[in-house]
């Protein structure tokens, strides 16, 4: 029923109020944040046959949120996630554990840190060992296709992180720390961000930050500059049909990006919507209203099938 693959195993079918949903390939990776596990979901017969019949399983957690150790079988690991990537059909799965300030690897069945002391403070440095820095609340990640860097959303922490993860060193690639809306047009590492969520990088090796409570989309791009790339910071619904820059939205929480025509949808998660960025710039709404999504926290577009996946709470 599931393919084999050396970076993961499956446990039990289970059932799954969902939190938040990543796409990945053909198979979703998912957390419960009540349940405190992480579910693989794979369509049991041909996604392009209906009606379609999903399965679920348990590929991490126990149910319990206190990190409990080092090296251990997936299964029997404790963990709070708030984000799981995994990059490609190969690769790891990467975990954002924020209750324990710690971002996890599940390779061969087993969890090992690769960032956070598990301490949320004090600040302690901006370069130094990965697994020695403190973290505040990590809740995005973002992990390159070849594994090399991981991106981390230190969402209380203000910042932006990077993982080289062959050396294991951490540097700091946005975010002074100090919560604010200042910084535009400077580099990054200057500027202020305000409760940032989520990070994704671009195929021109842009960087875009989830800058939640500044109601914006940052961008950062290959010198380490710093500008908004949408919304205009302040909180509202406003402004399709024309610039993103000029548009409004109320805390943005996620995005992603379609490799093949460059858009970018936005989960604008107070309005009750899913935006979109075109690769021209222009802002549009895709799906929005309290009466068709609640409280959208994150989305996966699937370009050959031209279909939106949506987490919605």
């Amino acid at each position: 029923m599931f393919p084999s693959n050396p970076h993961w195993h499956v446990r039990q079918q289970d059932s799954l109020s969902y939190t938040s949903i990543f796409l990945l390939i053909l198979s979703i990776l998912s957390f419960n944040q009540q349940q405190y596990v992480i579910h693989v979901v794979r369509a049991q017969s041909s996604p392009y046959s209906f009606p379609v019949r999903y399965v679920i399983a348990t590929v991490a957690g126990t149910g319990n949120s206190t990190f409990n150790g080092e090296g251990l079988n997936s299964f029997l690991c404790n963990m709070k996630p708030r984000d799981v990537v995994r990059p490609c059909e190969a690769c790891s799965i990467y975990v954002a554990d924020n209750e324990n300030h710690r971002i996890l690897k599940i390779q061969h069945g087993v969890v090992t840190t690769v960032a956070g002391s598990g301490l949320s403070s004090p600040f302690n440095g901006h370069d130094l060992l990965a697994t020695s820095a403190n973290l505040n609340s990590p809740q995005g990640i973002f992990v390159s296709s070849n594994e090399e860097f991981l991106w981390i959303a230190e969402t209380e922490g203000h910042r932006i992180r990077r993982v080289h993860l062959n050396s294991g060193n951490m540097t700091t690639v946005a975010g002074t720390g100090t919560p604010g809306n200042g910084g535009d047009g400077g580099l990054a590492v200057n500027a202020q961000l305000n409760f940032p969520t989520k990070v994704m990088v671009d195929s021109n090796s842009n960087l875009y930050i989830a800058d939640g409570n500044n109601h914006k989309i940052r961008k950062v791009d290959t010198n380490g500059y710093i500008s908004s790339f949408a919304g205009t910071g302040s909180p509202g619904n406003s402004g399709d049909g024309g610039p993103a820059q000029n548009a409004q939205l109320d805390f943005p929480s996620s995005l992603f990006q379609d490799e093949f025509a460059g858009d970018i949808f936005i989960v604008d998660t107070n309005n009750h919507a899913i935006r979109k960025v075109s690769k021209s710039g222009q802002m549009s709404t895709i799906v929005s209203g309290a009466a068709g999504l609640n409280y959208p926290s994150s989305v996966h577009y699937f370009p050959y099938e031209q279909q939106l996946s949506i987490t919605d709470q």
